[in-house]
């Protein structure tokens, strides 16, 4: 089992999201995250140290999903900097680090032009703006053949909402 904190994308993010995949299963290389497991992934607890306990002192910020990207073996959302406040003074707050929301994964190797020229034409679909008022601690398996099972929440940290 893994456990991470994310935030966890709006309804209309998911929504929108939905739409930029249509656009990707043609490949049947591919694997598209279900809608359940979209998510942003801040980091495992060992490498967040104690930021989550700072968290509820951050007032809730909007954060946009501005534009596509790839990875290697990912197709990914692009997130705004501003959720990088999330990761502040961490081990993952890295100028490498690019806050994204993966939309698809390789199954498998694959020459990649015809991705390459599909991600051309969608790089700059929006996929929304959100309010970021929550975090969450989420536990799921991660077999490759268990991963897009939906998680469970371990913990929920609402931002502006410092303990008394």
């Amino acid at each position: 089992m893994l456990e991470g904190w994310i935030v966890e994308p709006s309804r209309e993010v998911k929504a929108a999201a939905a739409r930029l995949q249509e656009s990707l299963q043609r490949f049947d290389w591919i694997d598209l995250m279900p809608e359940h497991f979209l998510h942003v992934w801040l980091g495992v607890p060992e490498r967040l140290g104690d930021a989550p306990r700072r968290w509820a002192e951050l007032a809730p910020f909007e954060i946009g999903y501005p534009r596509s990207n790839c990875f290697h073996d990912a197709v990914v959302v692009e997130v705004t900097q501003p959720v990088r406040r999330l990761v502040a003074g961490t081990q993952n707050d890295l100028p490498a680090y690019l806050p994204h929301m993966t939309v698809a994964v390789t199954r498998v190797e694959h020459p990649a032009a015809e991705l390459r020229e599909t991600l051309t034409e969608l790089r700059e679909i929006d996929v929304g703006v959100q309010t970021v008022g929550e975090t969450k601690l989420v536990r799921f398996p991660a077999a490759q053949s268990t991963l897009f099972q939906p998680w469970e929440v371990v913990e929920t940290v609402l931002l502006g909402k410092p303990a008394s």
